[in-house]
């Protein structure tokens, strides 16, 4: 029995100890390039699409054409118009009426759907450079995007810093103490012995920090975006991936939200993934759901969400929000 992470590292470990041997082996950009071409070809064949790609593409173009061609903004086609007896059911009268009563003539008596929104604190990485999204360069110790990588080769990367950086750094010789002192504690061995040291399980102490990821916001607090990092050595984080799932876990659409999951980014995602009023589901789980009711009233995107759809609240967030929260 062989246990280990699914990453391209491990297969690669696993196939070269099962099967290698010492003139054959494969390498983590070989098992990576292989699981990729398979996924755009099998993703592609089930959207009935001819995906063509220009000769020596590297692996990193390969995947950024194919999603610009077969990604879709992050809506998931398989997932389109999913029903099944867990997010599907006949529409129910407030008092509790049960549908069998309903008069089959009545517009009442139709099936109604929801969907649960949500954002998974995961954090993917991104340029580092001030509101630039675009891919790092170089993700195994990289910072910057290839257009920053390019126009900021020579000078430092801390903020507000125009000099010349010190051959072998990132900084320059005014900031060779902020660039040692991150060197010093981006060490994968001390790296390690913090993550252990802080995170080790079932262990609670006072002087642990209440809350980890880039962004200290919680789901039911006022949007903010979290403060600039001083310099660009490290690359910047995506606050999370916001999902919309069925309610028996079918995933319907994805994207990423860089600073925050603020009420009018949640409203700019439903809108891109429900276009029109017919694709709109009936009811939408929010844990936010009174604070995105005020935005879309406030912003009058509600006259047009009212018609179709309902914002409602996970039950734990009403029982510890409403009795502060009127509109809850």
């Amino acid at each position: 029995m062989y246990n280990f992470h699914a990453s391209a590292s491990a297969y690669a470990e696993f196939w070269n100890n099962t099967y290698g041997i010492a003139t054959i082996f494969i390498s983590r950009a070989q098992v990576w390039q292989a699981f990729v071409q398979e996924s755009i070809c099998t993703i592609a064949g089930e959207s009935q699409f001819d995906l063509e790609l220009g000769d020596g593409l590297n692996i990193k173009d390969v995947t950024t054409e194919a999603f610009q061609n077969l990604g879709e903004n992050g809506i998931i086609r398989a997932a389109d118009k999913h029903s099944c007896s867990e997010c599907t059911h006949v529409f129910k009268r407030s008092g509790g009426t049960s549908s069998k009563f309903i008069d089959a003539s009545s517009e009442e008596n139709k099936y109604v759907k929801m969907v649960v929104l949500d954002g998974i604190v995961m954090g993917p990485t991104h340029c580092a450079f001030d509101n630039c999204l675009n891919d790092l360069s170089n993700s195994r110790g990289g910072s910057l995007c290839d257009q920053h990588h390019v126009s900021l080769a020579s000078y430092c990367l801390v903020r507000n810093c125009d000099n010349r950086r010190v051959d072998g750094t990132s900084a320059c010789q005014d900031h060779q103490r902020e660039w040692n002192t991150f060197r010093k504690f981006s060490q994968h061995n001390i790296r390690s012995g913090i993550h252990q040291m802080l995170q080790r399980p079932a262990e609670s102490y006072a002087w642990q920090p209440t809350s980890r990821g880039p962004n200290t916001q919680r789901h039911d607090d006022p949007a903010s975006d979290p403060p600039l990092p001083p310099n660009y050595f490290t690359p910047s984080r995506y606050y999370c991936v916001e999902t919309i799932c069925a309610p028996c876990g079918v995933i319907i659409a994805w994207t990423k939200f860089a600073r925050s999951e603020s009420t009018t980014n949640i409203l700019n995602f439903l809108g891109s993934v429900y276009p029109d009023e017919e694709s709109r589901p009936d009811y939408i789980c929010i844990d936010k759901a009174c604070q995105v009711l005020a935005t879309a009233v406030t912003n009058g995107s509600w006259e047009t969400w009212k018609r179709t759809s309902r914002f409602i609240v996970d039950s734990y967030h009403y029982n510890n929000h409403r009795v502060q929260d009127y509109l809850c």
